[in-house]
């Protein structure tokens, strides 16, 4: 049985939340530091969430705010206690002109929960691809393939799924030993990424 809570932007503390306009459309920010230092634990304990279990918090049009003026729609975290959780925004096409709809943010989040729940698995360094603009050494699935969609057709709607990179282009295989000899979902790579400094 799914539970639903919501958390309301008005009450926030004043420094950790925001609203504003964009083309008149209104969209929300919670500071990340907040969410996780404040929200989640209180929501995790209360419900009494087991660490075999994910808690999805889902968003509608609300970016996570980070200090310096930095923002994202999603990410995925882990307690000290080994409990881990995903945060995702559901996002109107086209939002902040970024290439995210509907359930693209939340199909990169559970994505690279699923490969690297706990932060932890490393690989090669790789980079200057998608979203990362230097070098990182995690298997962040969704990173290197950021505004990258397929769209699932449904006779309702028509949802956005994020491409996402296989474990042969982050360990740098060649050929791939993933479906097809493929390196993401949609062949986005013709093969394993350059060596990043």
């Amino acid at each position: 049985m799914a539970q639903v809570y919501g958390l309301g932007l008005a009450q926030l503390p004043w420094a950790d939340g925001s609203g504003l306009r964009l083309a008149g459309h209104p969209i929300g920010g919670v500071n990340k530091t907040y969410l996780d230092a404040v929200v989640v634990p209180q929501i995790i304990n209360n419900l009494r969430i087991a660490p075999g279990t994910l808690p999805l918090f889902l968003t509608y049009d609300v970016e996570d705010l980070l200090g310096g003026g930095g923002f994202f729609l999603g990410y995925h975290n882990v307690f000290n206690n080994g409990q881990t959780y995903a945060v995702s925004s559901y996002v109107d096409s086209g939002l902040l002109g970024l290439q995210v709809a509907d359930i693209s943010v939340l199909s990169h989040e559970l994505g690279e929960w699923m490969d690297d729940p706990g932060g932890n698995n490393f690989v090669p360094p790789w980079g200057h691809v998608g979203q990362v603009p230097g070098c990182q050494n995690n298997l962040e699935v969704g990173d290197p393939l950021s505004g990258s969609n397929s769209i699932v057709f449904t006779p309702g709607f028509n949802y956005h799924v994020q491409d996402l990179a296989f474990f042969s282009w982050f360990a740098r295989l060649n050929p791939s030993i993933a479906v097809n000899g493929w390196y993401s979902t949609l062949n986005a790579f013709p093969g394993p990424p350059p060596v990043c400094f």
